[in-house]
């Protein structure tokens, strides 16, 4: 029932209804002012409580189903419930960033360097550091450490793809 009244909030907010998916993290979604490719309306949704907004217009709207007459007990149960769904995430996208991680370094580890792309010659710029893998450019996401923490390849056709679950922020 809750994930009904939250439907209808988002809805009365003006954002359409989008599919909720109640984990505590952060969805995007079309609104129905978006064109055909902008998601800038999101939420956060963990059953009892949910956050939505819209990037572009800058509304921010909280809701709670039981706003009123939640006993101070059932308060902070829900606290502890939303601080382990967020630890959990984190957990769990720490882990995908790691495996991708190991990925991106052996990737970069058993590529040459980058002499001759397709890419390359139709953008008229130099590798410069880059290396190649088969027909792949390869392209590192580093920490200032130096770490790779994922890796961003592009084909002979320009197509441009990251490696799935790679940390892109503050790389």
């Amino acid at each position: 029932m809750n994930l009904t009244e939250f439907v209808y909030a988002l809805a009365n907010a003006g954002l359409g209804c989008p599919d909720i998916i109640a984990d505590g993290a952060l969805h995007r979604f079309p609104t129905p002012e978006d064109n055909h490719r902008d998601r800038s309306g999101w939420y956060v949704f963990h059953g009892e409580v949910g956050v939505v907004g819209d990037w572009r217009t800058g509304h921010k709207q909280t809701w709670c189903h039981r706003s009123e007459g939640m006993t101070r007990k059932e308060r902070a149960a829900l606290k502890a419930s939303i601080k382990a769904e967020r630890s959990k995430r984190l957990a769990d996208q720490r882990a995908r960033h790691d495996e991708a991680s190991a990925k991106a370094a052996e990737l970069w580890r058993c590529a040459g360097e980058a002499m001759w792309h397709e890419f390359l010659k139709t953008k008229s710029v130099l590798p410069l550091g880059l290396r190649q893998h088969f027909d792949l450019l390869v392209i590192p996401a580093m920490a200032t450490t130096g770490k790779v923490w994922t890796a961003q390849t592009i084909d002979k056709a320009g197509r441009k793809r990251f490696l799935t679950g790679g940390k892109k922020k503050g790389c």
